[in-house]
């Protein structure tokens, strides 16, 4: 394994140079901007290549990464061998049919409310139309916006207030609009996390990072942490836990089966927090999702469902659905910065009836990570905070 920096004005300039040095098959580990320094290293991307699944690799990471260095890692230990995982007969779970009807089920219920999406007569103020729109242009349900608001207008629809002013209206329709959706969003505190947190989903949201993220601000609070990635079918997945739980200085075990996972929290067990990172399995992958799930048996504490913030309701309703027999404790929203379609987190909290835990909003490790909040979700759909 090779890790090196590389540097350019911008993203693009920098991903040539990586494509240039390491072709298709390099693996982004980190990616920041440089307030310093010339113009044309303004972004910095760290990335790496020659991953060879015969190699062994160590659990502690050896030197220090120099810039514009490339480091060999020490082997050690056999790494896991990429192959699909064995099918899991019946497991996953043994009523599959029943859950491809409930979602059909879903499907058509939301269909048939979308028909009947119009204004509703009642709302003569325009300021109920004007947030209603604001609503669904940021993807929330068209059943949902309607209840919301409906909500709102049985509560101040007659109020004398909004004959004050338009603009009035608008603003005091918006705040009984905000109030209403943070009275309805739940969020698990840290407080209330388990000691043991796993990060499950679909690919490309951004679990990894994710986890170091987690880890990093675990650690800020005084909380010894202990990585654990069973991600073995990512190219390069073993060496960016690794490199992270270096940069971070926290043991990391990396195990490819249920029985290293169990050995794996055993040999943490004094630990304050464990994060298990998993890889990412599509939602048509039944076999590696089955496989995943029973791998995931073994430990006992949190499993947070990792979604992108932008997710389209049909791909939310899906995933929720196909990542139902995780036993799923809440849900973690990342990239916040690449969409301004929130609506998906409104959504999942309904559909799902569970918690939201954090949102990420960039690629900064540990920087861009927030404990999620029920203002921060009104503010993300409403605007309210001023700035």
């Amino acid at each position: 394994m090779r890790i090196k920096r590389f540097y350019g004005k911008n993203s693009n300039a920098a991903l040539k140079e990586i494509k240039l040095a390491f072709g298709d098959n390099a693996v982004i580990l980190e990616t920041s901007q440089r307030d310093d320094g010339a113009p044309e290293s303004r972004v910095e991307i760290l990335a790496a290549i020659d991953y060879d699944p015969g190699l062994k690799v160590e659990r502690k990471v050896g030197p220090q990464v120099t810039r514009g260095t490339p480091v060999e890692v020490v082997v050690r230990e056999p790494l896991v061998e990429v192959r699909e995982p064995t099918p899991v007969a019946n497991s996953f779970p043994a009523d599959y049919d029943r859950l491809q009807r409930e979602l059909a089920s879903v499907k058509g219920m939301m269909g048939r409310l979308l028909v009947g999406s119009g204004l509703n007569e009642g709302w003569s103020d325009p300021a109920f139309a004007e947030c209603l729109t604001q609503l669904l242009v940021r993807k929330v349900s068209a059943e949902i916006a309607h209840d919301l608001l409906t909500q709102v207008h049985l509560e101040i629809g007659s109020s004398s207030a909004l004959k004050r002013s338009e603009g009035f209206a608008r603003e005091l329709v918006k705040a009984a609009l905000a109030g209403k959706i943070m009275r309805q969003v739940k969020v698990r505190g840290r407080a209330e996390m388990a000691r043991v947190i796993t990060l499950v989903g679909p690919t490309g949201v951004g679990k990894t990072t994710t986890l170091a993220k987690l880890a990093s601000a675990f650690s800020g609070q005084g909380d010894r942490v202990a990585l654990i990635s069973v991600d073995t079918y990512r190219l390069g997945a073993a060496a960016q836990t690794l490199e992270y739980g270096r940069r971070l200085q926290m043991p990391v075990e990396i195990v490819k089966d249920r029985k290293g996972l169990l050995a794996a929290l055993n040999s943490f067990a004094g630990f304050d927090r464990v994060l298990v990172d998993t890889m990412g399995r599509s939602i048509r992958d039944h076999k590696g999702l089955a496989e995943l799930c029973r791998v995931l048996k073994v430990v006992v504490g949190d499993t947070f469902l990792v979604l992108t913030a932008g997710l389209q309701e049909e791909d939310l309703l899906e995933n929720l659905v196909h990542f139902r027999p995780f036993g799923c404790s809440a849900l973690l929203f990342t990239k916040l910065d690449e969409t301004s379609c929130y609506g998906s987190i409104l959504n999942g909290l309904r559909y799902a009836r569970m918690p939201l835990s954090f949102f990420t909003n960039g690629q900064k490790v540990p920087d861009d990570i927030e404990i999620a909040s029920s203002e921060r979700l009104a503010d993300l759909l409403l605007d309210i905070v001023d700035g």
